[in-house]
């Protein structure tokens, strides 16, 4: 590591922390994003598209309404220089984070509710939108808590947190299908993963909140968080406006089908984002002065996660024919298209990096939120209802694709001009993935004489040999940078585990 790397924020060098940050949180995403995927193939098993369809129309207004529970205050407190939050500034926002929640639960259960009823013509949504809805109240307990551990890039008891709680919330899930609970059976999963989890961060926060609110120090953060809000609000709506659509015109089953192609392709794509975006939103609001090393850590983000995602998505790309008929069955084929054009998605966007994320570490919020309108009421809207609308649910994937390339596009001119990235540094930052995939391709020929079928052998040594090829080319052409990046976590981890033995 170079004198810049090993610069210090806290007991740790940054660059360990960046590393050790990462290794939480890929261990989170395999543990509870991998649980949570297993659960739902599953339930996918047990359950039928219609379940999955009516907690999809359920999910849209409570998540719509979780973004804005902490009206942007977590935000904040985490963009802020450091020395500039004091403690009555976070007493202050898990106050008005909690109040806030507790106005959304009494919107969820007498307008919500109702107009989802009227909205879907799906009767169930007016009791299970108030379950799920006190499910978001209760996660607004432990919004500060989390923020304070991200702010200090500790994330081994957040990865713990959400770990446990996904295997447990899984095994709920499934006992309740089994059961015969039926789609009650994804909304206690969800109730019983925020309930888990709230003890876990209470603890590794040690933090308590004391009873005082102040009002300047309300507005003073809430002025930063604002813009914040309002990006994720509107960014929530576009990534939404698809369920939406689908869900009112093509009713709950086709839903439940475009669910698990989403579920099995952008939304798994969304939490490798997430790691990279957890980790990265401090460091480079910590870096807010330092643009040269924001555009060193943006490419290798664009790097590593490009690596990650084509990994997962390429097999889907090439048996998901197969795929949907060895585990699903044949009442989930619509899928297969979806899934394809979404895996195809969610490649072309890691290669366009985490432009949002470098927005606003760097307090660029207004920006971030201005290319966020544009890209919504100029791309998105309009492709996703010609595409619905002509196309159905396969209309709605290429509409995925239409928007979020267009999007990178737009994002990444942006990046050029605030931070210096290049064409040909985003080429050189995808170039193994680029020629990890050209190894795959006879691999590719092969299965194209063999599909679709609904061997699970078959598939699974397709699926190996793709990936081998996949991971010998990338081996091989990043072979010195992969074994110091082994080393470096080795060594982060190390540290890691000294520094929890000092005393406080």
């Amino acid at each position: 590591m170079t004198s810049e790397e090993t610069r210090s924020f806290g007991s740790l060098p940054l660059g360990p922390q960046i590393m050790v940050g990462a290794f939480w949180n890929t261990l989170q995403l395999l543990t509870a994003r991998g649980t949570s995927l297993l659960v739902k193939l599953v339930l996918a098993r047990l359950l039928l598209p219609k379940d999955f369809g009516i907690v999809g129309m359920a999910a849209i207004f409570i998540d719509v309404l979780g973004v804005v529970t902490d009206l942007g205050l977590a935000a904040a407190l985490i963009q802020v220089k450091k020395g500039k939050a004091s403690r009555v500034h976070y007493d202050t926002a898990f106050w008005a984070s909690l109040g806030f929640s507790g106005i959304i639960l009494i919107s969820l259960i007498y307008l919500v509710a109702p107009f989802a009823v009227l909205f879907f013509g799906e009767p169930t949504l007016q009791t299970i939108i108030p379950v799920l809805g006190l499910g978001t109240f209760l996660q607004s307990l432990g919004t500060i808590h989390r923020v304070l551990l991200t702010r200090d890039l500790h994330f081994k008891p957040i990865g713990v947190s959400e770990a446990v709680s996904s295997i447990s919330a899984g095994f709920v899930a499934i006992a309740l299908a089994l059961l015969g609970a039926g789609v009650w059976a994804l909304v206690f999963q969800d109730l019983a993963y925020i309930l888990i989890s709230l003890p876990f961060l209470w603890r590794a926060a040690k933090w308590r909140p004391r009873l005082q609110f102040s009002r300047a120090a309300f507005w003073e953060i809430f002025g930063v968080g604002f813009s914040d809000m309002l990006l994720r609000l509107i960014t929530f709506f576009t990534k939404n406006v698809d369920y939406l659509l689908v869900g009112r015109f093509l009713g709950a089953e086709l839903l439940g089908i475009y669910t698990l192609a989403f579920v099995l392709t952008d939304t798994f794509r969304q939490q490798i984002w997430a790691v990279f975006s957890n980790v990265m939103f401090p460091v480079y609001s910590k870096l807010q002065d330092d643009v040269s090393r924001v555009r060193d850590y943006y490419l290798k983000v664009i790097r590593y996660n490009t690596l990650i995602v084509t990994a997962i998505m390429l097999p889907l790309i090439y048996y998901s024919a197969s795929f949907v008929l060895t585990l699903f069955g044949d009442r989930w084929l619509q899928a297969v298209f979806p899934i394809r054009i979404l895996a195809l998605s969610a490649i072309l966007v890691t290669m366009g990096g985490t432009p949002e994320t470098v927005l606003r570490g760097l307090g660029r919020f207004n920006v971030n939120l201005r290319l966020t309108l544009i890209t919504v009421f100029f791309i998105a809207v309009p492709a996703f209802s010609l595409g619905i609308y002509f196309l159905g649910i396969n209309g709605a994937a290429l509409a995925v694709l239409t928007y979020q390339t267009a999007s990178r596009i737009l994002f990444q001119m942006q990046m050029q001009k605030l931070i210096g990235v290049s064409k040909s540094g985003i080429l050189g930052a995808v170039k193994p993935t680029l020629l990890g995939v050209a190894a795959t391709l006879p691999v590719l020929v092969v299965s194209f004489f063999l599909s679709p079928f609904s061997d699970l052998g078959i598939l699974l040594l397709l699926v190996v040999s793709t990936e081998l090829s996949y991971g010998l080319i990338v081996f091989l052409v990043n072979k010195t940078e992969i074994t110091d990046l082994l080393r470096g976590f080795s060594l982060s981890i190390k540290l890691s585990a000294a520094k929890s033995k000092l005393p406080t």
